[in-house]
């Protein structure tokens, strides 16, 4: 093996970038701590994956017939930010050993030495804290599809995702009930997915004669150079870790016989507990409310004991996504409660975790059941931003986590005030708290007149704007769907927007109704139940449907008593297809005629 050392004492500090010592590969065995902030890297790579492709021929033909003499030429490289810019390269045999390496110094042609200063005490700054941490990090290139794993101490690993995730999965690190979590986390960085967060038994930070797995976190996350994705970021963690909540799991009063979680009064215990110290502390909690969705038809498809195996699994699945950053309980047949803490950075910071759950949920029975997806619907609310004490908090995420269930299932809903409305407006609407998780024709007809009604009783503007938001609101709940705007052609005039998602552009959707004229013209809606079909007749509707991934859509136009186009209301899905039943359109139909006036 190379004595690194012996390299390092030969490389030149006095260079204006830096050099580097290569193997036959043109792979960098070390390097200039300059070289690897020039290129944006951390870790050893192959030279030539960095040069301009018009110019890697002419580099190569160069590094292939360098001798003991030093050889100078420009080329072009791809530098931190993304940017190829020119350099000049001197290069020559470096026999360590007894084995031939290449030399290679760099010169910057174009910029002073100066600038790269700051990213030299970057990179030692960087480097100094990775040895500092407990962690592993890695850094999968999504171009090269290379992965390095490594510690302050040493690489632990350098080849391509598959050849990792086969090394890991037979060394017998992993536990193997744990082995088809690992391989999903491997496809999921491979796929560049934006962010991640699994948990893991394993031995990797154990001794090799250690037979104990402990839990290990992977947590990882997306970088972007000129808007791409370029590389998939992130760390492992682990060791005995404790559940945070041991006075209360290590009391067998305090567990739910079936799942090993903690029961529905220990888990209220430990939620008022932990709310009481995130108010002394000014902390954020957050409750996550979880339902297993179809679990009744796996009971009566698959019998009883299977149904339990399956909360069984699920228990685990949401045990080992929490890890060490919550607990969780059982508080009824399919229902689950999550405390959450340590959450600071709000829901942005929660949302792998949620992910996490919903997409191992659904992996632990892909496949082995018949004509039943297994899928969890969640709802989630957050003290104290969304309320100051239990009760009210556990209204809100169980009312986001009915949401989610009524608008198809196998969804996230967090509370969102501007959307939802104050707790007060959702109790006081108990018909829409309390709506069947399909509402049938006669519900949405009680609706409408109660619309009818709720207008003509509304006198003043304020009034009758609150009665407005409040009706497009429920539309979301009553026909399914995500989304119901109303784009006014005046731009003095206010918009409205009732959504769960972000979609703006009005003027974008004033534009696209001309493209089905014919069809508002002759029926006075424009409904589309799968984009696909407007890919040919109607682009631009498709390309706006495709940009903000509405996959339905239903468009009716607001025209003045001279036919002219007073605005324009949107009702669309989000992610999901819709079938538009004749009853619905007909009934929305309606609804946006009643609200037109309310809108001018």
């Amino acid at each position: 093996m190379v004595d690194k050392n012996n390299l390092i004492g030969d490389i030149n500090e006095n260079n204006v970038i830096g050099s580097a010592v290569m193997t036959e590969a043109a792979h960098i065995v070390i390097a200039d701590e300059v070289i690897y902030s020039f290129l944006g890297v951390s870790r050893s790579i192959t030279i030539t994956d960095y040069i301009h492709p018009d110019y890697k021929e002419k580099f190569m033909e160069y590094f292939k017939n360098c001798s003991d003499t030093p050889v100078t030429f420009v080329t072009k490289c791809k530098r931190h930010d993304g940017e190829y810019v020119n350099i000049s390269v001197v290069m020559q045999n470096k026999e360590i050993d007894g084995k031939k390496y290449v030399n290679m110094d760099i010169y910057d042609i174009l910029f002073m030495t100066d600038e790269y200063k700051g990213f030299i005490a970057n990179n030692k700054v960087f480097n100094a804290l990775i040895a500092l941490s407990d962690k592993v990090f890695f850094r999968y290139d999504v171009k090269t599809r290379q992965i390095v794993v490594y510690d302050g101490k040493k690489n632990y690993f350098s080849g391509s995702i598959g050849l990792y995730c086969s090394a890991m999965t037979e060394s017998g690190k992993i536990q193997e009930e744990h082995l088809r979590q690992f391989r999903q986390m491997c496809e999921e960085i491979e796929k560049a997915k934006k962010d991640g967060f699994y948990k893991i038994n394993t031995k990797f930070f154990n001794p090799e004669d250690d037979e104990k797995f402990y839990p290990t976190v992977f947590n990882f996350t997306t970088v972007e150079f000129n808007s791409q994705v370029s590389y998939v970021v992130g760390f492992y963690s682990g060791g005995v870790m404790g559940s945070g909540a041991d006075s209360y799991t290590s009391n067998r009063s305090n567990l739910d016989p079936l799942t090993s979680l903690l029961n529905k009064k220990a888990i209220k215990d430990y939620a008022l507990e932990e709310l009481a110290r995130a108010a002394k502390n000014n902390t954020v909690v957050t409750l996550v409310m979880i339902d297993l969705d179809n679990f009744k038809t796996i009971n009566d498809t698959y019998g009883h004991m299977f149904g339990d195996e399956t909360l069984v699994s699920v228990a685990r699945v949401m045990t080992d996504a929490v890890g060490d950053r919550g607990v969780v309980g059982r508080i009824g047949g399919d229902e689950f409660f999550i405390v959450l803490t340590g959450f600071e950075d709000g829901y942005e910071a929660i949302r792998p975790v949620i992910r996490s759950i919903r997409s191992h949920v659904e992996w632990c029975f892909k496949n082995k059941l018949d004509d039943i997806k297994v899928t969890c619907s969640v709802g989630t609310a957050s003290y104290p931003a969304d309320a100051d004490n239990y009760d009210d908090l556990f209204k809100l995420a169980d009312h986001c986590l009915y949401i989610a269930k009524s608008k198809g299932r196998d969804r996230f809903i967090i509370y969102t005030k501007s959307i939802h409305g104050t707790l007060e407006e959702i109790l006081s609407n108990g018909t829409v708290i309390q709506m069947a998780n399909f509402v049938s024709e006669a519900d949405k007809t009680k609706h409408l007149l109660s619309v009818i009604k709720r207008f003509n009783s509304a006198e003043s503007y304020d009034a009758q704007q609150v009665v407005l938001k409040k009706i497009m609101l429920e539309i979301l709940y009553y026909y399914d769907v995500d989304a119901i705007q109303y784009y006014s052609a005046d731009p003095a005039k206010p918009h409205y927007e009732v959504a769960n998602f972000t979609v703006t552009e009005p003027e974008r959707v004033l534009g696209i109704y001309d493209d089905c004229n014919e069809a508002l013209d002759k029926k006075g809606y424009f409904a589309l139940g799968n984009y696909d079909n407007a890919k040919t007749a109607h682009p631009p509707v498709y390309q706006y449907m495709v940009d903000h991934e509405l996959y339905s859509i239903m468009l009716i136009l607001d025209r003045n008593d001279d036919d002219s186009v007073n605005g324009v209301f949107s009702i669309s899905t989000h992610k999901r297809y819709q079938k538009w039943a004749s009853f619905d359109i007909n009934m929305l139909l309606i609804i946006c005629r009643l609200m037109e006036r309310f809108v001018r």
